[in-house]
């Protein structure tokens, strides 16, 4: 886990699809179904000696050939919702909703959370009751798996592999881009 104090990540859907026009003019759009996070991550100024420990951390990933996870530093992101949630069934690879049980509240549309047994991380689109809709579709079959929606996290490989640390004087400032990992 890479648990260091984050000052600010850029968080990118990345869908990729792709795109033919015929010899009409007709266009034709597949989607590959292969949703994924992208996240660029700026951790806050420290100590050479403290940044030393995160840069360490960096470099055992191995470049883009590592494998590492960022706990997301959305504080509260769910503040209507209490409980331990699991999804209320078994639901196929592919699904977008999903009933839950064992909540009380409601999630905040934009929230994220993970599913027990994913490494994938899930949006909230909306909520109707015990019905949660979410992006993208499920990369798996869940059958009454717990939903961590207070402390989501984010399974990841570099987005390079390179690994810089910028050092001035006593305080030291690193910036790396990561993508998810698609189990």
């Amino acid at each position: 886990m890479i648990d260091h104090k984050i000052s600010k990540i850029d968080l990118t859907s990345v869908d990729p699809s792709i795109s033919m026009e015929s010899r009409s003019g007709l266009d034709f759009t597949k989607s590959l179904k292969k949703q994924r996070w992208k996240a660029t991550v700026t951790w806050v100024t420290m100590k050479n000696d403290t940044a030393k420990s995160l840069f360490a951390d960096l470099v055992a990933m191995q470049g883009k050939h590592g494998q590492g996870a960022l706990r997301l530093p959305l504080l509260n992101q769910h503040p209507n919702m209490s409980g331990t949630i699991t999804t209320d069934g078994q639901w196929p690879a592919g699904a977008t909703q999903i009933y839950i049980s064992g909540f009380n509240g409601e999630f905040s549309k934009g929230g994220t959370f993970n599913i027990a047994g994913h490494s994938k991380l899930y949006m909230i689109v909306s909520q109707a009751e015990n019905v949660i809709t979410f992006a993208p579709a499920l990369r798996k079959t869940v059958n009454n798996a717990e939903i961590n929606y207070t402390t989501p996290t984010l399974a990841v490989r570099k987005n390079s592999d390179d690994t810089p640390w910028n050092m001035v004087r006593v305080n030291g400032q690193l910036n790396s881009e990561f993508i998810e990992i698609l189990d």
